[in-house]
């Protein structure tokens, strides 16, 4: 068994590899969330709280009485404070039980994630965008993303060891960067980041050659974790003329659901707790044949 998910997750590594290169999107998001799943043994549509220890299914309820609905979310609730936790578990958990629970929480890596393009900073938020919102780029020239990522809450004696008691060997933490153009449902560039201590900048470069207003869509996801994928609106306004011919008779893919949206923790350097910034999510939907993930 060990032999066989050692190998897995190499050929899905090439699988993803495959997908990046022709373009595929939808694929490569698919087989990211199955990586998630073999390393978690859980399937995608369980709720995230079930990679916790000693939690089962009828136990998901105590986590809505701290109005939590992902674990990011949870760990902005809690800001550091045990028993806010264990007051909600000890209805269902030994006392040395909730303690392991936090333990794993803590051990969770959450990122802080800014975006720069052309040296301006892309904003997050949920309003509609303004005119100053769209970033004025060239058809044709690179075009380079430039990301900071800073890891929220500073990693424990476990190091950068992911928390999988069910997968047979350990494993480190590892990102994917996938930038697409969700409106062709095309992925443009994916780049791998190793576990994130503390700061980490990383580029990633597109060639726009449809000119007018289009959004990049930039996927932070963790290749070990269900529930800590982030999402990112990059709005481009490209200008000049394009030299590419277009067919009429492009194949159309399904369409996607909407994005869900929630917000995720952000802590400072001496793990107190601001204001949380608002990350999107998404929720692939099984019936639109696309992907799925929470």
């Amino acid at each position: 068994t060990k032999s066989v998910m050692d190998n897995a997750l190499r050929v899905m590594q090439a699988m993803i590899d495959v997908c990046a290169e022709n373009g595929w999107l939808a694929s490569t998001l698919r087989i990211i969330t199955l990586l998630q799943m073999v390393v978690q043994a859980r399937w995608d549509t369980d709720s995230p709280f079930l990679v916790l220890p000693h939690i089962e299914p009828h136990m998901v309820y105590l986590f809505s009485q701290l109005r939590a609905t992902c674990i990011p979310e949870l760990l902005y609730i809690l800001k550091g404070n045990y028993e806010k936790l264990a007051s909600v578990l000890r209805s269902e958990l030994e006392e040395y039980e909730i303690e392991e629970v936090w333990t794993a929480l803590r051990r969770m890596p959450v990122l802080d994630v800014d975006i720069n393009v052309h040296d301006r900073k892309v904003e997050r938020s949920d309003r509609r965008r303004n005119e100053n919102d769209w970033i004025k780029v060239s058809t044709g020239s690179q075009v380079s993303v430039d990301l900071n990522l800073r890891r929220a809450n500073r990693p424990g004696k476990e190091g950068t060891k992911v928390f999988a008691p069910k997968y047979p060997k350990p494993k480190d933490e590892g990102w994917i960067l996938v930038l697409s153009d969700l409106e062709r449902k095309e992925l443009c560039a994916l780049k791998r980041v190793a576990a994130v201590r503390g700061t980490t900048r990383q580029s990633l470069v597109i060639c726009p050659e449809r000119p007018g207003r289009h959004v990049f869509t930039l996927y932070v996801m963790s290749d070990s974790y269900l529930g800590l994928d982030q999402q990112y609106d990059i709005p481009l306004e490209v200008e000049g003329e394009s030299d590419i011919f277009y067919s009429d008779e492009e194949e159309e893919m399904p369409d996607l659901d909407a994005v869900q949206a929630f917000s995720a923790v952000e802590y400072d350097t001496e793990e107190s707790f601001k204001q949380p910034n608002v990350y999107q999510y998404s929720d692939w939907a099984e019936e639109d044949n696309v992907a799925s993930w929470e």
